[in-house]
């Protein structure tokens, strides 16, 4: 378990080896606060974090906004697919 952005790239790659990772960030205080915004104004915000959790390996999203995170993923399979 971490918090925070700045930790999320050094956590993953030592979890990885015994864990599924699983990344629940949607609508999170450290996205809102970092923007100056509110956790209803951070659905693309959210979503970008979601598409570079899965780039670094992460196996499980937990989110708030199905449909969204249904497209993250369609485009996270197109960039492996065809390595973009």
């Amino acid at each position: 378990l971490f918090c925070g952005l700045e930790r999320m790239k050094i956590e993953t790659g030592k979890t990885r080896k015994y864990y599924p990772v699983l990344v629940g960030i949607s609508r999170k205080s450290m996205i809102y606060r970092y923007l100056g915004s509110t956790p209803d104004e951070v659905l693309h915000a959210s979503s970008a974090l979601h598409l570079q959790a899965l780039l670094k390996g992460a196996d499980i999203l937990r989110v708030h906004d199905v449909k969204e995170a249904a497209e993250v993923l369609k485009l996270y399979e197109i960039i492996t697919k065809f390595d973009v």
